[in-house]
């Protein structure tokens, strides 16, 4: 039951307002990830506004970079992965994916490689996400931060095996 404000007369004025929640639900989402369970961007102190400014703006740009990961988890939002990712991560991505995949069918990538689903999953391992299985439950913010970091760490290590230019993002 949702309470709301909102004058409701038809079925059609109900569904409007549900889809509004929905939508707020991912804001939320974002500021979670940014805030307590996240970048912990309620924490920062400094002697004057503007870097607190300048570190909630690229707080917010990783937040939703984890949210757009989280919102594809499913594979109903088929996007390419070269959206969201370099091509060196692409790389690195599919080269950790053997190590991470296990043997029975529910420790397996079951998305189309290279789509945002594909790299959510993988990146999810990284941050320590078990996989699926029968009652777990889908990787979350927190596993997808610690995988992003641990993604980029192992980037820059590769960029730097391979001879390709390092780009540290």
């Amino acid at each position: 039951m949702l309470l709301t404000t909102h004058e409701i007369n038809s079925y059609s004025d109900a569904l409007q307002v549900i889809e509004w929640y929905r939508k707020r639900w991912h804001i939320e989402q974002l500021f979670r990830s940014a805030m307590r369970s996240g970048l912990k961007l309620d924490e920062i102190q400094a002697s004057s506004q503007e870097p607190i400014d300048k570190l909630a703006f690229l707080g917010l740009l990783a937040s939703v970079e984890t949210l757009q990961l989280t919102l594809c988890r499913d594979g109903k939002i088929d996007r390419d992965a070269s959206e969201l990712f370099l091509e060196s991560e692409l790389e690195v991505l599919q080269a950790q994916l053997s190590r991470l995949e296990g043997s029975t069918k529910n420790l397996q990538n079951p998305h189309r490689r290279n789509t945002i689903a594909w790299c959510h999953w993988v990146v999810a391992r990284l941050g320590g996400w078990k996989g699926k299985s029968k009652h777990g439950s889908p990787a979350g913010p927190k596993d997808i931060k610690r995988g992003l970091n641990r993604l980029r760490q192992i980037t820059v290590g590769w960029e730097l095996a391979t001879g390709k230019n390092v780009c540290i993002t």
